[in-house]
């Protein structure tokens, strides 16, 4: 079959999903790719949405052999955006998948805190079964505590005095309040590094340039984030230079580690050393001897 054709049937497939959908909720953004597997299912494979009705959530139709999966996570929790790694997670199933966006609607802080707690919001105390004889509790009561037999966090008690609007409240605030510290923690980090690219330029008098590019690209994250490419003079001798880079690379992967940072965010490492200001030119930030 033609590629296509198969771009075609398989973008007609999720479109005939999406309707459903909007029978019910109005769909403010889509875009169509390719999955993981293009090679076995072809183009349009993959389709991320989101609605009006719940703007802080991200959707995402797989197609896949067996049919689809359909599923999604607040913006906010995304770590990898998969049917295996989301809240919400249905195959073959829209109407179930329709039922649970009514639900975060209706109550979006209570389900933002279930998906942030790995599902202790909804229910008081709840016996997980694991299979083999192991078991866990979940559940805004329940209480977990380190087990010195076990040295592992697998001890549970109830608390029957937590009622879950405080449950869901005291989490709540708990996220913001680590969510802006990681924000002043990034912005720091941010700060200190590209202070750090500035003085490049004027530490030694061979340095001509330094560029940074940025390999965040597309909403997929990098680390280290940063590449550093340092232009240096060009009639520099080759024992000067081996020197050089590897007094550089040090001066780099101790700046990068040192304790003054506040997060892992915003890391960078020595791409290389070139001889011509053309081998700075697709980067995203360029700076300049000064003196």
């Amino acid at each position: 079959m033609k590629k296509r054709l198969i771009k075609k049937i398989n973008k007609t497939k999720i479109d005939n999903i999406l309707n459903q959908i909007s029978t019910n909720f109005t769909i403010t953004e889509k875009l169509y790719g390719n999955g993981y597997f293009i090679f076995t299912f072809g183009q349009n494979t993959v389709c991320h949405f989101v609605l009006k009705e719940t703007p802080l959530w991200k959707y995402g139709i797989w197609l896949d052999k067996k049919g689809f999966k359909i599923f999604g996570e607040h913006k906010w929790l995304i770590d990898k955006f998969k049917p295996s790694r989301t809240y919400l997670s249905y195959e073959n199933d829209i109407q179930s998948f329709i039922e649970k966006i009514k639900a975060i609607s209706e109550n979006p802080k209570l389900y933002f805190v279930d998906s942030y707690t790995s599902g202790d919001a909804l229910d008081a105390y709840e016996k997980e079964d694991w299979g083999d004889g192991e078991f866990s509790f979940k559940g805004y009561q329940a209480i977990r505590e380190f087990n010195e037999e076990t040295q592992l966090w697998d001890k549970f008690r109830r608390d029957e005095s937590v009622i879950q609007e405080e449950f869901v409240d005291n989490k709540w605030d708990e996220y913001c309040k680590q969510r802006e510290e990681t924000k002043q923690g990034h912005e720091f980090d941010r700060k200190f590094a590209f202070d750090f690219f500035k003085t490049i330029p004027n530490m030694y008098s061979c340095i001509t340039a330094v560029g940074i590019y940025d390999r965040d690209k597309n909403g997929w994250k990098c680390s280290p984030k940063y590449d550093i490419k340092i232009v240096l003079d060009n009639n520099m001798i080759q024992e000067k230079f081996d020197n050089l880079y590897d007094e550089l690379n040090d001066l780099v992967y101790n700046k990068n580690n040192s304790e003054e940072r506040k997060s892992y965010e915003h890391q960078f490492s020595l791409m290389g050393c070139y001889s011509d200001i053309k081998d700075i030119k697709d980067c995203n930030y360029k700076f300049y001897k000064t003196v």
